[in-house]
């Protein structure tokens, strides 16, 4: 299953049923990936829905995400900080250059296995 980490922006387009990216919520609700997130990341949600939104949307926000089986949190244990215009996107961007250095260690496995045999 595909493993996701959504930035706020992408979070807050999916809230409203006529949301640019309702999509997203759509597909989360059916289970169709993994939702990815650490701390920092819950953290800047709320603090983004709730100047844009109310207690209430925060809630219902939480509530789904907290609870549902297609979520994963994830901390990172090194900081990149390659974004330098804006260090809130680093966030999203840590979990990512992990996921991306496991796929790369994957394919070098495979690649070494394919050699081998």
């Amino acid at each position: 299953m595909i493993k996701a980490v959504i930035d706020t922006h992408g979070l807050l387009n999916s809230i409203p049923k006529s949301g640019s990216y309702r999509w997203l919520y759509d597909a989360f609700i059916r289970e169709e990936f993994i939702w990815v997130f650490s701390n920092e990341i819950i953290s800047e949600y709320a603090e983004t829905i709730n100047r844009e939104f109310d207690a209430q949307a925060m809630e219902i926000v939480f509530s789904i995400l907290l609870t549902s089986i297609n979520t994963q949190r994830y901390e990172p244990s090194y900081k990149w900080q390659l974004v330098t215009t804006d260090p809130d996107d680093n966030r999203s961007g840590e979990p990512q250059i992990r996921r991306l250095r496991h796929r790369c260690q994957c394919r070098l496995f495979s690649h070494q296995r394919q050699a081998h045999s």
